[in-house]
């Protein structure tokens, strides 16, 4: 199952792009979001990436950061929402606003996307609230205060942690340990490093 893509930008629309790695052109589902923010064509490019299988084939869809696919996954975990409106719902708002407005139970700015219906709004808003905090909470501390270090941001390492495969959890509670554990120059492999260390205690 591919969860990373990495290798160079050769085609590029705003619902899809082409990666080239290794000789192979991987053709990912992506949100306008995510591709604007891809360098331009004949540019290195890394995508988290979830893979679904199906009996048609396969269909990858990419994310620029591991937080943005774990909003998509847990989409898809609520009842009448599959991987595509998943990504239209990912297209439609901002991952950010989407976090808050399914907190907020706003189904106003929820059913404004299209293909979400006053029902969808409803079951996002009673099956993802409380599945929604530890992501809603991660950003918020991120945005209060980016930098773990100096060179080093949090969302950096909270990426890196959650592609390791550690729970969204467990990570957050360990972040704002790391300032005091390492040194101002530090970098964010050290950083990482001692991240590893609190997580297996």
């Amino acid at each position: 199952m591919i969860r990373r893509l990495r290798g160079t930008l050769i085609e590029a629309e705003l619902t899809q792009v082409v990666i080239d790695a290794g000789g192979v052109g991987y053709g990912v589902a992506v949100s306008p979001q995510t591709s604007a923010q891809l360098a331009g064509l004949g540019e290195p490019a890394d995508l988290f990436v979830h893979t679904n299988v199906y009996d048609g084939g396969i269909d990858l869809y990419g994310f620029a950061t591991a937080d943005d696919r774990e909003v998509f996954l847990r989409l898809t975990g609520v009842s009448g929402i599959g991987p595509k409106l998943a990504m239209n719902i990912c297209s439609g708002m901002d991952p950010s606003d989407l976090l808050q407005a399914v907190a907020d139970g706003d189904l106003g700015r929820l059913v404004r996307i299209p293909g979400v219906g006053k029902r969808t709004a409803e079951r996002m808003v009673v099956e993802l609230k409380d599945r929604f905090k530890d992501l809603l909470l991660a950003r918020g501390a991120a945005a209060a205060g980016s930098p773990v270090l100096p060179g080093v941001s949090m969302e950096e390492v909270r990426s890196a942690l959650l592609n390791f495969g550690y729970k969204a959890a467990r990570v957050n509670k360990i972040l704002p340990m790391l300032k005091q554990r390492t040194h101002e120059d530090a970098q964010l492999q050290d950083v990482i490093r001692e991240a590893l260390k609190l997580l297996q205690k």
